[in-house]
């Protein structure tokens, strides 16, 4: 029998009435919300759906809708984890991964990212940071642009090493968009992500401290059904305490994606299934050196064939 991964979506930039025909056209994702709600004492769906881009982006709210989002589809398409030999998911996905794995409750989870932002925002309340996610130039050459960039006395580092010619990069908005045209000059594009601390890098250790003390600390992690994986090391996580670790330290670290896919390859994996929402992974896989047979649930069309084949 053939191995399987389970891939779950990071965060994203949600745009105006982006997400809304999933919320329309399935009763998992709309139950998924209305727990949400009750959970953090707000409307989740007045606030994921409304005109306000810079709330939805800028806080827990965005983070919050894209995971019920994905547990309702998770849900709808009737998942048997056993499947799987792992779950895992860049960043945000990560989150999400320990909870359909069964290592923490739901309601952990939501206060999980509420308390991250709140610590994010404690530390850097200003927004002089932020993320480029660029594309189209090799990782090679982006690290060397980052070396010239740190010479010129600004931060920045990597985010994300997403395939093998894009990266996400993290640090001084100035200095990212200084990168941007050398980057610009190389071949490649750029695009700003709306979200401003300085993500999983060196620069979050205050970050974590804070969100360890407040938060993990006090929580106890299950064992997972089936094992996760670190974003950081792309080792496997077999244990609760191990996922409580990885998901506390991966605030100072690059998310290694390329090499979780390197990782599941040599570990005899053949097939992943790609949850949605969201594009950005898939996508991504057409630029690494590793293959794959792939089923994704990306849009509606997706959840409407599979829906034909039961």
């Amino acid at each position: 029998m053939s191995k399987k991964a389970l891939i779950l979506p990071p965060q994203m930039t949600i745009r105006t009435g982006h997400l809304l025909e999933y919320y329309n056209s399935f009763k998992t994702v709309q139950r998924y919300f209305s727990r949400a709600s009750e959970i953090l004492g707000i409307d989740l769906y007045k606030d994921f759906f409304s005109d306000n881009e810079e709330l939805i982006n800028e806080s827990y709210i965005g983070r919050c809708g894209i995971v019920c989002i994905t547990c309702g589809l998770v849900e709808n398409l009737k998942i048997k984890l056993e499947d799987y030999s792992y779950i895992s998911g860049p960043s945000l996905g990560s989150i999400t991964a320990g909870y359909i794995s069964g290592v923490y409750s739901f309601e952990v989870t939501l206060k999980m990212i509420v308390s991250m932002v709140e610590c994010e925002k404690k530390v850097f309340p200003g927004n002089s940071y932020g993320n480029y996610m660029f594309y189209n130039i090799p990782q090679e050459k982006l690290l060397e642009i980052i070396d010239d960039t740190k010479e010129l006395g600004y931060y920045v580092a990597p985010c994300m090493f997403t395939a093998d010619n894009q990266m996400i990069i993290t640090g001084e908005l100035e200095g990212l968009e200084k990168m941007g045209w050398k980057v610009l000059k190389g071949g490649g594009l750029g695009v700003h992500i709306p979200y401003s601390p300085p993500a999983h890098s060196s620069m979050m250790h205050d970050v974590r401290d804070i969100f360890k003390e407040s938060f993990m600390d006090s929580r106890q992690f299950k064992e997972p059904i089936i094992p996760n994986i670190c974003n950081n090391t792309a080792s496997p996580l077999f244990h609760g305490d191990q996922i409580k670790q990885s998901l506390t330290e991966q605030y100072t670290f690059p998310v290694r994606w390329t090499d979780i896919l390197q990782m599941l390859k040599q570990d005899g994996v053949t097939h992943l299934d790609i949850i949605g929402p969201g594009k950005f992974l898939m996508k991504s896989m057409e630029f690494t050196n590793v293959s794959f047979d792939i089923t994704s649930y990306l849009d509606i069309n997706d959840f409407q064939l599979e829906a034909k084949s039961y």
